[in-house]
C-alpha cells in the first residue's frame, strides 16, 4: 500500500512500527505527506477560499 502511493520512504523516515493503524493513521492525518487525504483536503480548501474571496495582486490593484 505505501509503495503503491509513493509514500514508503516517508513513512518509514517517521515510524519503524508497520501496522495498518499507523499506516492508515499516516496516509489520512499527515500534515506534511503531499497525498495524504488530510493534506489534500487542506490544500483543496485554501484554493476553494481563494476562487470565492480572490486576493487582489498589486498589479491588479494599480
Amino acid at each position: 500500500m505505501l509503495k503503491s502511493v509513493g509514500a514508503y520512504e516517508m513513512f518509514h523516515r517517521r515510524n519503524s512500527n508497520v501496522t495498518p493503524h499507523n499506516v492508515a493513521e499516516f496516509l489520512l492525518l499527515s500534515e506534511d505527506f503531499p497525498r495524504s487525504l488530510r493534506y489534500c483536503l487542506e490544500k483543496a480548501e485554501i484554493c476553494l477560499k481563494n476562487i470565492a474571496f480572490p486576493v487582489k495582486s498589486k498589479a491588479e490593484s494599480i
